[in-house]
């Protein structure tokens, strides 16, 4: 149970590391917290990339043209799907 709880603690650090980067509109930090090498896919609204580059690039446009960005977790929830997964 102990274990359980620190991943838990480790995996919401990450999310706020995650949660800094976009507010410091860095997309290369932002970016760092996508798989290089598992990347299946990302949606986003109605807009499908099939690959890493084109969804990191066309975050990087839409940081450039950001002056601030201010995302405020309101609750942060981990889950263990498998015994090296959480979500």
């Amino acid at each position: 149970m102990l274990e359980q709880e620190l991943i838990k603690k480790e995996v919401a650090a990450k999310f706020s590391q995650l949660v800094a980067a976009i507010n410091d509109v860095n997309a290369n930090a932002w970016s760092a917290f996508y798989s290089r090498d598992e990347f299946i896919s990302a949606i986003a609204g109605i807009d499908y990339y099939a690959t890493r580059s084109a969804w990191v690039g066309q975050i990087n446009g839409l940081f450039l043209g950001r002056e601030r960005q201010s995302v405020q977790p309101l609750d942060v929830r981990v889950t263990a799907l498998t015994s090296d997964l959480r979500l």
